[in-house]
Formats: structure tokens, C-alpha cells, sequence
């Protein structure tokens, strides 16, 4: 690529980059002043509760992984599907924990509700895990315009389910539910918008390598979470 298609292919990703977080956040702040008329402070803390452990679960799944293979500027096919494998099983082993603990976390808090709550966003976890490599390919292509359009697309859809919900009385379940659904619908437009699918192969050697580049960033955002 020349060195004008490469400039040309930069101004054109900060551009959509820059509309893809403005109309996201514009779009979410406008869902959560209405949310906030028809929800009550208890539901949005039910939520907030869960915060550190979801949080934390979601740092393990990604392990820095995404950013070490968006700044290696060759990746082969073994190391996508590698990757791949590995946010799934870390996905599935955090959300299995999650499901284990959710019954102390409810005790610990006195509030018997967070136990289902715990599961739905367990599941959210290894649904977002589907689309990491993806997204991947997204960045490192630029393509910030079609991450836009996935982007606009689950906010819209799930911010109006979620005040639809929250109309009916279903409380702290419409934000769960949004927050479902904004993975379900990104994950799916990921996927349909992405020739790349997972292969057969899995290397350890691989993993290995991409965390040498990795692990720093899994420590910065673990210590992140943390505080």
C-alpha cells in the first residue's frame, strides 16, 4: 500500500473512529436519561455490584491479547484461531466461576437477585468472546466505519428494548437485558460482516509468543480493574 492510500486510509479511520464514539456516547447518554426517569437507583446498583467481578472475568478473557495481535504486523491464520480458542475457554472457565460463586455473592450482599443477575452477564462474557478476533481484523484494517455501523446498530437495538422493558416494570432486568443484547447483536454483525472464521489448528507456541507482548498490557489492566 502507498504511502497516500496509507494516509488517505488513516484520516478515513480517525474520522469514523471520532463519529463512532461520539454517536455511541450521545446515543447511550440519551437511553440512560430516560432509563434513569423509569429505573430506580437500586437497579442500577444492582448492577454496579457486579462490576469488580465481571470486570475482572473480562480483563483474564482478553489477557492482552487483542492489542498484541493488533500491533504485530504480520499474524497467520493459527495464531487468529489460537487466540480465538483461548478467549473462548478463558470465557467459559470465568463464566463457570461466576456461576459458581453467584450464590455467595448474593448471600455477601443480602440480595438474593444477583444470583441470576450473576449468570446472564456470566453468559455475556463468553458471548463477546466470539467476536474478540474480529473486531481484531477490523482494527488492524482501518475499518473503523463498519465498527461504527456494528456499533450504532446494538446500541440502538438494545437501548430500545432496554426502555421498553423498563416501561413494563422490569427493573434491573432491562439493563441486564441491554446489556445482553448489545454483545448478542454485536457479536453476530462481527461475524457476519467477517469472512475469517476459526480453523482447526491450536498452538501453544503461538499463545506463548503473542503473550510475551501481551502480559504487560493483562498486568496494566488488571492493576486498572483493580483500582
Amino acid at each position: 500500500m502507498s504511502n497516500s492510500a496509507l494516509k488517505q486510509k488513516a484520516v478515513s479511520a480517525t474520522f469514523w473512529s471520532g463519529i463512532d464514539t461520539f454517536a455511541r456516547q450521545g446515543l447511550q447518554f440519551v437511553v440512560s436519561l430516560i432509563l434513569a426517569r423509569l429505573l430506580s437507583p437500586q437497579d442500577y446498583g444492582t448492577i454496579g455490584l457486579l462490576a469488580i467481578f465481571v470486570g475482572l472475568a473480562g480483563v483474564f478473557v482478553d489477557s492482552g491479547f487483542s492489542t498484541a495481535l493488533i500491533q504485530r504486523e504480520h499474524i497467520s491464520d493459527i495464531e487468529l484461531s489460537s487466540v480465538f480458542y483461548f478467549n473462548l475457554g478463558v470465557s467459559l472457565v470465568a463464566a463457570a466461576l461466576l456461576c459458581v460463586f453467584a450464590p455467595w455473592i448474593a448471600e455477601f450482599y443480602s440480595m438474593p437477585i444477583l444470583r441470576a443477575v450473576t449468570w446472564v452477564l456470566a453468559a455475556n462474557l463468553v458471548i463477546g468472546s466470539l467476536g474478540s478476533i474480529q473486531q481484531v481484523l477490523l482494527t488492524k484494517a482501518l475499518d473503523f466505519r463498519r465498527q461504527c455501523m456494528i456499533s450504532l446498530v446494538a446500541q440502538l437495538v438494545s437501548g430500545a428494548v432496554a426502555i421498553l422493558l423498563a416501561w413494563h416494570h422490569f427493573a434491573v432486568w432491562s439493563l441486564c437485558i441491554q446489556t445482553l443484547l448489545a454483545t448478542t447483536i454485536g457479536t453476530l454483525l462481527l461475524w457476519g460482516s467477517s469472512s475469517w472464521r476459526p480453523g482447526r489448528r491450536f498452538s501453544i507456541a503461538a499463545i506463548q509468543s503473542l503473550f510475551r507482548f501481551g502480559s504487560f498490557l493483562f498486568l496494566s489492566a488488571l492493576l486498572d480493574t483493580l483500582f
